[in-house]
Parts: structure tokens; C-alpha cells; sequence
């Protein structure tokens, strides 16, 4: 990724952001979070798993995370994220 102009890194990874695994991808990959780095960042908890607006989410996964889980990502590299 060194001469590239864009990495881009998408998919279902089923860790979350305060997991060691993020932190990895993020710090040793030099990449950023495109959730994070939206310009809407007042909108919506973007959620992508067990969502409580799901009718396929089990009633008791809402007790111990009641919005959800964020497992799903856009990471890219490619200026400074703003």
C-alpha cells in the first residue's frame, strides 16, 4: 500500500471499536475509520448489528448493548481525516 494513491479496506469484522483488533487495523494499518471521519457526525449511533430497530435481534442482546453493535467497516487511507 506504500505507492498506492487510496487503500481501502471494507467488511463484516465482527470486533468493535474499543477492541484490540480495531485498534490494530487502525494504528499499524495507518488507517481511518470512515464512520468516524463522516462530516454528519451528530447523525445516527451506525450501528450494523443486533440493532434494536431489527426484527431479527434477539430481545435479550438489547440488554447488554440496547443500540446495538458497530461491526461492520470502511477503513481507508488517503490524506488526513477531517
Amino acid at each position: 500500500s506504500r505507492v498506492a494513491d487510496f487503500v481501502l479496506l471494507a467488511g463484516d469484522f465482527n470486533i468493535e471499536p474499543e477492541d484490540l483488533g480495531y485498534q490494530v487495523i487502525c494504528t499499524l494499518g495507518n488507517l481511518y475509520d470512515a464512520w468516524e471521519c463522516r462530516p454528519n457526525a451528530e447523525f445516527r449511533n451506525g450501528m450494523t448489528c443486533d440493532r434494536p430497530d431489527n426484527c431479527y435481534t434477539a430481545r435479550s442482546s438489547l440488554n447488554t448493548c440496547p443500540n446495538g453493535k458497530r461491526l461492520d467497516y470502511i477503513m481507508f487511507q488517503s490524506g488526513n481525516c477531517k
